[in-house]
Formats: structure tokens, C-alpha cells, sequence
């Protein structure tokens, strides 16, 4: 009936599609134009704070491969969280920082949808679906939830490129194409996303195999499923810079052993939330705190699931059950990304799974990757695409009889729905079994606003279920072809326009002064690396953050105030002794905090001073002599923050003429307190050839006349001076990590662990000149191997476009 081709199509026509994507993605970020930041989550907590601190060093000309500020140091370059090398640096260089971030994430949406729509004419889909596979690609809830997350984002957003770059380059004569597709896929390589790289892999596999073969009669293309494999390793190749230097801190961290299965299997997708798939606002408005706008804390872990919204629509959900079993043109494609779309979710429900937990039992690569929820994001690829294939097949001939009488019976269905959703009883029953709403709640004044607020979600989906029927309809009419197309344009324009609106709450920004006012301990706490650090207390389950309205931006302000995770980056403050959220930092520090928190108050006080923790907040009152009290946070938080001066740090560096002994696996947290240690006269050492050295100084006398000074710093080196009046060692009270070199007046020497987290090199008598700098092997390994596989790339595509292949 219609013509798939394009062709014909003046230039204002073909710029439609990308004028309409752009409109919607210019409505859903409005608040970008008003000065606004995102700050949900991650983006707050960490992502801000440290790509500021980023965007400092690659200013200032230097590679940042260590941070100095979390946890006495640990490796940054190397946390692929961190997204040092990937291309959105290269905003920081040429924006204001604000501006930078923001458009880190606006613009990374565009390239999603811009990608989704170049996908779908990959794939021989007409404007309107290549435009519907965009729309979902970038307003959907999913892909909204990642507004919160950037390293997330920061891999989704260059997987459908990765893969139009695959399709068009297995085309003879564009091979050179096939060099944008594996830097695209190197770029998701550099992320690190499981979720996004199982959705290169499979896709892309799939993509390949199922291209036309250049030989009739064979099933799948060879060649393509070649080109494929290349492209992976060309990738590989390239993302060294990253794998590289990542697998040498993975043994390093907390997830070394991989995750146990109560923190692998967390933010599992709950089966209650399936129907949200299609039922948009399902559990209300998720940064609200208020059970009547946020009904959904009653029953997500935390209160909060890891993706915000997973509402892809009833019309997608539809037009990909039309996508993936109508007997049309590329059946084998269809039902694969079917299949695809069946295991992502298979893998998103994790501990409600059998399957799952199955593999995550067996499979040690997967014990290393946690919150399966995250695997709706494959999904949301496949179904993408098949509701592409579903509206390509309305608009290729008439649609079927039972097409139409389906999609009547799923607009009866929710119509049904609708009307027993307007009563009580069914809504009452509804919201106690999906949400887990007390009936005491729905008893109270809070169950007719939830009644409500189901009723317009059931009517939505019956709105959007009823204009697809009415396209269907009018298609059944065999309509002229430009009549046809304009219909179908303006439902995926509706449907785009309801996705923005159903999704806005996953991407809320919020007034920049919320991320930049001055928090109240700005003055009390030390900045820069060298002044003594500040720790956690771990928080009372019952606090509760005080806001004046329900807005969820008020706990990420608190954290903001009290330097929670990696926030205390953006003042420059230093923290020790708290865990990473990626889990990504050194272990040792991470896994001390946790020890102190069953010492006795006294011994605990005595090892954070050996640890150089110089702050400690807390919730509850404290009273010890090496404690001082500081401010009291009152007004933000119930309990109260307590700031506390910790009295006796140790100085970052000290000369100490005694070593003790520190059995390798022994309790650290026993060891920093005991009573007999004084970190001012001796150091402990793990190994015992090591800590013999200066054992004949039992009485530790001879660092009376010591003197040790820090010459010159930056985050990777630092030069110290040491006047060491007799055989001892130079302690530097900053983390050991492997890849820290040192000189002792200019010859090589061997770093010590030192109280089991920093670093101590052995002098003798006299004067002298230490040199530490961090240059890993691993970094160096990655960026010559990145270096190569570049050229390699470049020099192929050059070489494929010269000759025509």
C-alpha cells in the first residue's frame, strides 16, 4: 500500500522528524534555560562534586589519576565512575562548569534520540517509526531515570550510534564506517555499564546476523557477524585506557570478591512494577516524600527503586507486540529482539528470578554487578525498535482484521479497567497489593488522592491505548499515503508529548543555590588534602531531613551540608574511613570504618587520631576527652548532626625511630587502638624484616631532634624533607596504594604500608630528600595500548574509504 522510501522527500520534510525530537527534548529540559541543575542522586552525591574536581586538574593541564580527598587518596582515573576519558571532558574545557555538566547530560539525551532515529533508518523503518524508536530512546522512563545517574547515561547514550555505525558500515563500500562504530563502542567500554555493554553485545549480534546475506539462501550474514567481532575488539583496543588501569584496582577494592547476594540482588525489579511498564505514574511522583504524592516509599527498598520510572507507554507496549509476532518482512530480527526483550527483563526481576539467582550464584563476572533492575535499559533498546517494526507494519499495508480487533480488545481491557479503578473497593485492593498502601492509610485522608491519582494513571493508558486504535482504524481505510504518514506522525508526536509529561519527575532539576549554598560547616572543617579529614558516623535509620515541602531536593541539600559520599569534593574536604556507593575505592579504609563502629568510644577516638580523622560527625552526644564539641546542626535533621574536633590527630607526616610488627590479615581497628601504640614515637609495619629496622630504638628517642616537611604537592607527587637524627621512617599519613613510586634523594626505593593505609619509606641518619609519585603501570600499559588501537582504527577506516571498500 505505501512506499517505505524516503526519498522523494524535500529537505523540510526530512528535518521534520529531528525538528520534532528536538522540541520535546527542549520541553523536558526547560529547566536548563532557567539556570537549573539536575540533582537526584548519584548526580548530586558524586557526579558533580568530583567532575569538579576533574575538570581542576584536566584544566590545569594534568591526567588526574589519584584523588586526594576520599579516603586519605585512592585511584580516580582508573574508577571508570569517574568517566575521566570519556568525551564529555571535553565540555569542561570549553564551558562553565555548570553549564559543562548540564549539557554532559542534556546533550547526551539528544544523542540518544538522535542515534535511535538514525537505528531505525539503518533498519529500513520510515521517519515515523525511525522517530517513535528516538522518542523512546530519550523520553521513556528508563531512559529519564538516567538523568540521575551519568555513568549510566554516559554508556546508554552511545550504544544505538554504535550500532548504526555497524549496520551501515557491513554495507560495500562503507566499511569506513565501521570505524565510528567501534570508538562509539569503545565509549561504552570506558563507562563500564553492564546493562548497556550486554546490550551492545547481544544487539549488535543479532543486528549483524540477521543482515541480509550477500548470497542467497543462507539464513544469517557471516560477513556482518565478522565485521562485528572486529569492531568489539578494535573497541577493546581503544578503551584500554580504562579496562586497563580498572582491572588493576578491581583486586584492590571492595568488589573484589564480587558483591554477596544481599547487595548483588538488590533493587531487583519487583513484579508488582511490570504493570507500570504501561501505567504511567503508578506509584506516584518519586521526589516527593509525602505517602500521598510518593506512595511507591511504601514499598521499594529504600524507599526509592533504582530506576525512577520504567513507563515505556501502552502504545509502545502495543505496537511492540505488533513489532515482534506479525508474519511480516524479517521475522528472524523480530522475534530475536523479542527473545532479547524477554531475557532483559528475566534479568531485571534478579532475586524474584530463579534463573538469575541461578547465575548469579555460578557466574562469578555477574557476582560483580549489582541492582539487576538495571537491565530494563536492554530491554527498552529491544522494545524500541520492535515498536519501530510495529508502526512500520501499520503503515505497510492495511492492518490485518485480528490486528485491529487486538488492539480493540486492549482498549476494551483498559477501558475495564478504567471503570473499576473509579471504584473504591477495586482501587483500595489495587494500591494494597502493588504498592503495599496500609489500609489505615487508605482509610485516612491520604486514600482519596491515591484513588485519584489511579484513576488518572488508568485513564491515561486508556487514552493512549484508544488513539492507536483510532490510527489503526483509519488505516483499515486505505488512505492516500501522505494522509497515512501525517497520522502516524502525529500519534508518535502525542506519544512523545505524553512520554515527556508521564517521565518529568525522573529528570526534576532544581535552582542551582541548592547545590551551591555554603553548607554550615564550611568553617569548621579542614579543606585541601593536608589538613586532618572528616568521618561519618553511620546515620540512624529513623533521621528524617526537614524541608519546608516535600521536595526530595531537601535530603540531597542535607547531604550537600553535611559532606556526605563524595559532596565535600566541591569545598575541597577531606574525608577518611567512608565507603565509595561504586565500592570502587581502596578497601583498606572502607573496611576499617566499619570495624571502629564496635570499639568502645574511647579506643575508637584513639584510632581515628591514628588515622589523621580530625572531624567526626555524629548523631548522638559523645563525650570523651579526645573529643571537642563542635556545632550542632539543628533545624536540617532529626536527631541533629553533631560536629566533633578530634583531638591528638597525627600530622601527615611525622619521622618515627620504632617500627612494630602488624601481622598481615590481623585486626587493624585493634591494632590503631591499642592503648600501647603511640603513633607519634612508632609506626606499624607488615612485614617483620621491615619492622626490625629500627627496633633498636626501643624507647623511640631518636625522632626527638626530627624534623619532616612537605616541600612541593600535587595529587600524584609530593616531595618531602627529612631530618632524621637516626635510622627510623618518614610516615606519610596519605593511602598506600600500588603504583606509588619513591626516591630517596633520587634513588629508587620501596614504599611501606604503614599502620595498615599509608605510606613509610625507611631512612638512614642525615638529611634527606623523599620523592613520591603515583605513575601505575597499568595506566601506562592502557594509554599506549589506547594510543595504538586509535591509529589502528584510524588507519583502517582511512584506508576502507581510499579504496572504495
Amino acid at each position: 500500500m505505501l512506499s517505505s522510501s524516503d526519498g522523494r522527500a524535500g529537505p523540510w520534510r526530512r528535518a521534520l522528524p529531528a525538528f520534532i525530537l528536538g522540541l520535546f527534548l527542549l520541553l523536558a529540559f526547560r529547566g536548563m534555560l532557567q539556570g537549573r541543575l539536575f540533582y537526584l542522586r548519584d548526580v548530586s552525591q558524586n557526579h558533580y562534586p568530583v567532575r569538579s574536581f576533574v575538570t581542576g586538574r584536566l584544566r590545569a593541564g594534568a591526567l588526574p589519576l589519584w584523588d586526594p580527598l576520599h579516603g586519605g587518596g585512592t585511584p580516580l582515573l582508573a574508577n571508570p565512575n569517574a568517566l575521566v576519558l570519556h568525551p564529555i571532558s571535553l565540555l569542561f574545557f570549553v564551558l562553565p562548569f555548570d553549564i559543562a555538566f548540564v549539557a554532559s547530560i542534556v546533550l547526551q539525551f539528544a544523542l540518544l534520540g538522535a542515534g535511535g532515529y538514525l537505528l531505525g533508518r539503518a533498519l529500513n523503518l520510515r521517519s515515523e517509526a525511525s522517530l517513535l524508536v528516538a522518542a523512546l530512546l530519550s523520553l521513556s522512563g528508563p531512559a529519564a531515570s538516567l538523568a540521575s545517574m551519568q555513568n549510566v547515561l554516559s554508556a546508554a547514550a552511545w550504544v544505538p550510534l554504535a550500532l548504526w555505525a555497524l549496520l551501515r558500515g557491513t554495507v560495500p563500500g562503507r566499511r569506513s564506517i565501521l570505524a565510528p562504530a567501534a570508538l562509539c563502542a569503545a565509549v561504552v567500554l570506558i563507562a563500564a555499564e553492564p546493562a548497556c555493554l550486554l546490550s551492545l553485545v547481544l544487539l549488535g549480534g543479532l543486528l549483524a546476523a540477521t543482515e541480509p546475506a550477500p548470497s542467497p539462501g543462507r539464513r544469517w550474514n557471516a560477513a556482518a557477524c565478522l565485521a562485528f567481532v572486529m569492531v568489539l575488539a578494535a573497541a577493546t583496543l581503544v578503551a584500554a585506557a580504562e579496562i586497563v588501569p580498572a582491572q588493576a584496582l578491581l583486586p584492590l577494592s571492595e568488589r573484589a570478591p564480587g558483591f554477596v547476594a544481599a547487595e548483588g540482588l538488590k533493587w531487583s525489579l519487583l513484579p508488582q512494577r511490570l504493570p507500570e511498564l504501561a501505567i504511567p505514574g503508578l506509584f506516584g511522583d518519586p521526589t516527593r516524600m509525602s505517602p500521598v504524592s510518593w506512595w511507591g516509599g511504601f514499598l521499594f527498598e529504600g524507599r526509592y527503586p533504582f530506576l525512577l520510572s520504567i513507563t515505556i507507554g501502552p502504545l509502545a507496549g502495543l505496537l511492540a507486540a505488533i513489532g515482534a509476532w506479525h508474519r511480516g518482512p524479517h521475522a528472524a530480527r523480530r522475534r530475536a529482539l523479542g527473545a532479547t526483550a524477554a531475557l532483559a527483563l528475566l534479568l531485571a526481576l534478579g532475586r524474584h528470578s530463579a534463573a538469575y539467582r541461578f547465575l548469579f550464584g555460578v557466574v562469578g563476572p555477574l557476582r560483580q554487578v549489582r541492582y539487576p533492575e538495571r537491565f530494563v535499559l536492554m530491554f527498552l533498546f529491544a522494545a524500541a525498535l520492535l515498536a519501530g517494526y510495529g508502526i512500520e507494519r501499520l503503515l505497510a499495508a492495511p492492518p490485518a482484521r485480528r490486528t485491529v480487533l487486538g488492539i480493540a480488545a486492549a482498549t476494551a481491557a483498559t477501558f475495564a479497567f478504567c471503570a473499576c479503578a473509579a471504584t473504591s473497593r477495586f482501587a483500595d485492593a489495587l494500591l494494597a497489593r502493588l504498592s503495599g498502601v496500609p489500609a489505615a492509610f487508605l482509610a485516612g485522608d491520604g486514600g482519596p488522592a491515591l484513588r485519584g491519582a489511579l484513576l488518572r494513571s488508568t485513564l491515561w493508558t486508556f487514552g493512549e491505548t484508544a488513539l492507536l486504535l483510532a490510527l489503526a482504524v483509519f488505516l483499515r481505510t486505505r488512505p492516500s499515503l501522505r494522509l497515512a504518514r501525517l497520522a502516524a506522525l502525529a500519534l508518535v508526536a502525542l506519544e512523545s508529548l505524553s512520554l515527556t509529561i508521564a517521565s518529568a519527575p525522573a529528570r526534576s532539576m532544581a535552582a542551582a543555590g541548592w547545590l551551591t549554598a555554603p553548607s554550615p560547616l564550611l568553617e569548621f572543617v579542614g579543606h585541601g588534602a593536608g589538613e586532618p579529614r572528616l568521618h561519618h558516623d553511620r546515620r540512624p535509620a529513623d533521621l528524617s531531613v526537614r524541608g519546608s515541602t516535600d521536595e526530595l531536593v531537601w535530603g540531597y541539600r542535607y547531604d550537600r551540608f553535611v559532606y556526605a559520599l563524595m559532596t565535600g569534593h566541591a569545598d575541597s574536604v577531606p574525608t577518611a574511613l567512608d565507603a565509595a556507593t561504586d565500592r570502587m575505592d581502596l578497601k583498606e579504609s572502607a573496611d576499617l570504618g566499619r570495624s571502629l563502629e564496635a570499639l568502645p568510644l574511647d579506643r575508637r577516638v584513639r584510632a581515628l587520631a591514628a588515622c589523621r580523622v580530625g572531624y567526626l560527625l555524629a548523631y548522638d552526644a559523645l563525650d570523651d576527652p579526645g573529643l571537642e564539641a563542635g556545632p550542632v546542626l539543628d533545624g536540617l535533621s532529626r536527631p541533629a548532626a553533631r560536629l566533633y574536633r578530634v583531638r591528638g590527630v597525627v600530622p601527615r607526616l611525622r619521622f618515627v625511630g620504632r617500627a612494630r610488627p602488624l601481622v598481615r590479615g590481623a585486626d587493624l581497628a585493634a591494632a590503631l587502638s591499642d592503648p600501647a601504640y603511640d603513633p607519634g614515637r612508632a609506626v606499624l609495619l607488615e612485614e617483620p624484616s621491615e619492622a626490625s629496622l629500627a627496633d633498636g630504638d626501643h624507647d623511640g628517642t631518636a625522632a626527638g631532634g626530627a624534623e619532616a616537611v612537605i616541600l612541593q604537592e600535587t595529587p600524584e607527587r609530593i616531595a618531602l624533607r627529612v631530618r632524621a637524627p637516626g635510622a627510623g621512617y618518614a610516615v606519610l599519613a596519605d593511602a598506600y596504594a600500588p603504583g606509588w613510586r619513591a626516591t630517596l634523594d633520587t634513588r629508587p626505593v620501596p614504599i611501606l604500608r604503614a599502620d595498615g593505609l599509608f605510606r613509610a619509606v625507611a631512612l638512614p641518619p642525615g638529611v634527606h630528600i623523599v620523592e613520591m609519585e603515583y605513575r601505575p603501570l597499568s595506566v601506562v600499559a592502557g594509554l599506549l595500548l589506547s594510543a595504538l588501537g586509535v591509529l589502528i582504527v584510524a588507519s583502517c577506516g582511512a584506508a576502507a574509504r581510499w579504496r572504495g571498500w
